[in-house]
């Protein structure tokens, strides 16, 4: 064989085991079956991987994939989905390809069947987008039941020149006496404000608003898992959202200054006159619930 048509063989061979390879790459794990969930003894034991078991996380066991794995779980029955971490090894009932946490479960609505056929689908950097958009309209929350608690983080506050300053956020949601009314208690660093969440449809057709108990209450909507309220105070409008995400709330309120807008477009309308107003200030947290 000559040489030159051997260089070309070889090249050929490796650019067709190149090939091979990428061929054989692993695919997303991706399968239907049942699943069940842990009983509440399960609480406070350690898990295959170490980790601490708990029934209010989003975790979940599974007989081989790699600690770490993050799964998108749907409940083939109703459609609602859930995303959770494998740290454990099972299950061992005959049948069954995943077993989740109660928290998990619940999100998925089979807690009362106690099995459910799932799809079971990994998580990957190729697939993240696609797999978790619109993940908070596909797990609702049931509110205010889901939001209750006391949660703790630190408030960011942003001017136009970046962030100004950091402040110890608490906020505390629990029921009263009357269903109607919760406790919807903010409190920065020491200073606290005694507000309720005031639950039944007013003259205004809003089903939920805060009340400030000092003769301010604010119509409040429920948009996905958001809540939702805009007012205007002394020249300011604020917009302030409380976003419920598994076990994180995140609280957002951005502040325009309602008086400073710039007047822009020809008045046409394929270019209608807009007012763009000037935000003044962002507050942001990430809360956690304390335990």
């Amino acid at each position: 064989m000559h040489l030159s048509r051997f260089i070309v063989l070889l090249g050929f061979t490796v650019l067709c085991f190149g090939h091979g390879i990428s061929c054989l790459a692993q695919t997303p794990y991706d399968t239907i079956g049942k699943a069940s969930f842990y009983a509440k003894e399960f609480n406070g034991r350690k898990t295959a991987n170490g980790e601490i078991f708990s029934n209010a996380k989003y975790t979940c066991a599974h007989p081989t994939l790699p600690f770490g794995t993050k799964l998108k779980v749907t409940n083939k029955a109703n459609g609602k989905s859930c995303m959770v971490t494998v740290n454990d090894r099972g299950p061992y009932a005959k049948g069954r390809i995943i077993d989740l946490s109660k928290k998990a479960a619940s999100d998925l609505d089979f807690i009362h069947q106690g099995v459910a056929t799932v799809l079971v689908e990994e998580i990957t950097a190729d697939n993240e987008c696609r797999l978790t958009h619109n993940h908070d309209t596909l797990t609702p929350k049931k509110f205010p039941a889901d939001w209750q608690g006391h949660w703790c983080g630190v408030m960011e506050v942003f001017n136009a020149g970046g962030k100004a300053t950091q402040v110890a956020m608490q906020f505390n949601v629990e029921p009263t006496p009357d269903s109607t009314r919760w406790q919807w208690q903010i409190i920065y660093d020491t200073s606290s404000r005694d507000y309720e969440l005031v639950i039944g449809t007013d003259s205004t057709g809003f089903t939920y608003s805060i009340d400030e108990r000092n003769g301010i209450v604010l119509p409040a909507r429920l948009m996905g898992n958001t809540l939702v309220s805009t007012f205007d105070v002394q020249g300011n409008r604020i917009d302030a959202m409380y976003l419920l995400e598994d076990d994180l709330l995140r609280v957002t309120i951005l502040s325009v200054a309602g008086t400073d807008f710039r007047l822009t477009g020809q008045g046409t309308d394929a270019s209608p006159q807009v007012h763009a107003f000037v935000p003044t200030a962002l507050q942001t947290a990430v809360l956690t619930r304390r335990k």
